[in-house]
């Protein structure tokens, strides 16, 4: 949640019309004893789970970017999410989203202060993931949606259309057929262990992070 909103609250203390100490009393009477609250809230939770005092968000960092924990479970290049990941999850809806952003850059630029801080954090990080990406792409779906509304009606039924047909086929394509293994490998390892034939070992995955349902399936 940081990742959205820090930037954007950081944006809007920058704009906000009230004077510097209309905005520090904002920031400091309200917006820091909410967190404050909050803070205290989710501290009590952990220790009555955790038996003791720990820091969650603190143990986090300190594993995932401090440590590079994260890449135990694979690891990619630092411009992944601009390359591949951020692409992949937007598909089609890519080219129109960053002319939203250069469109807007000077009226309107949170969805791209969103996006951009979403990719620029989690790329601090050595593991990656498409899903990662999720918090940002309702900023820039908004985007590309605001293109899409000044588009004279022709042509915007035949990008809509465009857009629906490729998203369909990939839908179907990375649904059925893309890396299908991991699904259809649960069966097999359900009948070995109906038979008993699963040894303490366990089930050896050879495949990236959260690549099969094991748990649903067998």
């Amino acid at each position: 949640s940081a990742m959205v909103f820090a930037p954007l609250a950081m944006r809007t203390l920058w704009i906000a019309k009230e004077g510097r100490m209309a905005k520090m009393r904002y920031a400091f009477a309200e917006a820091l004893g909410v967190g404050c609250v909050a803070a205290a809230a989710s501290a009590s939770v952990d220790r009555y789970f955790y038996g003791e005092w720990t820091c969650v968000v603190c143990n986090f960092v300190k594993f995932n970017v401090l440590s590079n924990g994260s890449a135990l479970y694979g690891s990619h290049p630092w411009h992944w999410y601009v390359t591949q990941g951020y692409p992949a999850v937007m598909g089609t809806m890519t080219p129109l989203a960053l002319v939203g952003f250069w469109r807007h850059r000077a009226t309107c630029p949170e969805a791209f202060i969103v996006t951009f801080w979403t990719i620029v954090g989690y790329s601090i990080a050595a593991h990656k993931e498409f899903r990662f990406l999720l918090p940002c792409m309702s900023a820039s779906l908004a985007s590309a949606g605001a293109v899409l509304a000044t588009m004279q009606p022709r042509r915007r039924r035949v990008v809509v259309a465009g857009i629906a047909l490729t998203n369909v086929v990939a839908a179907a394509y990375t649904s059925i057929w893309h890396q299908a293994g991991t699904i259809a490998v649960m069966p097999y390892i359900t009948n070995l262990a109906d038979r008993g034939e699963i040894t303490a070992g366990g089930v050896l995955f050879a495949t990236p992070c959260h690549q099969t349902p094991y748990y649903s399936h067998v």
